[in-house]
């Protein structure tokens, strides 16, 4: 089960690093003109989706580096959407399990946010003054868009990794890695 799908990952997305190995994939649809039903697929560093529809290949890539936001949406459709940070948004909908894979997106946005905040070096008085410029000038909007709340029940601890794949009867599909 793993192999099969990990290998499809970098089989249909020659851009991501073959040692990057896919922790979940979810069954939905990509809202655009029309729905696009297919696979999401999440890995440490990327979520991707893949669907082939009349012929038609469409294909997204998002860097988890690069998302901004995850937002869930009108439960009766089952849909949540991701923002990244140069202001794409991608709309899926029709999860069996959407609190999970939301959770997972949170995940990832969190943990990639805490390593890059690690990892980055001590920004110079200059750079921090630039940086209070633009809070400032962020903060009024930031106050009026609407922000999800995070609670216990819909965030997860980013010091835990992803976990392995499992068996799943909710149409998520988690296959155990070696």
């Amino acid at each position: 089960c793993f192999l099969k799908h990990n290998k499809n990952l970098h089989k249909l997305f020659p851009e991501i690093p073959t040692g990057e190995n896919l922790t979940h994939i979810f069954t939905c649809a990509l809202q655009k003109e029309v729905l696009y039903h297919g696979k999401l697929f999440l890995s440490k560093n990327h979520v991707c989706f893949y669907s082939s529809v009349l012929l038609k290949d469409t294909k997204v890539v998002i860097r988890a580096s690069s998302i901004k936001e995850v937002r869930k949406h009108n439960s009766a459709l089952s849909s949540l959407s991701i923002q990244t940070a140069d202001g794409e948004k991608h709309s899926f909908m029709s999860f069996r399990n959407r609190d999970k894979c939301y959770r997972l997106l949170q995940s990832m946005r969190s943990h990639v946010q805490e390593t890059s905040l690690n990892s980055s070096p001590p920004a110079s008085s200059v750079e921090n003054d630039m940086d209070h410029d633009q809070v400032s000038s962020q903060s009024s909007f930031e106050e009026t868009v609407e922000r999800p709340r995070l609670t216990r029940s819909n965030s997860i601890n980013s010091n835990s990794s992803f976990p392995p794949f499992q068996s799943s009867s909710e149409g998520e599909r988690k296959c155990r890695s070696e």
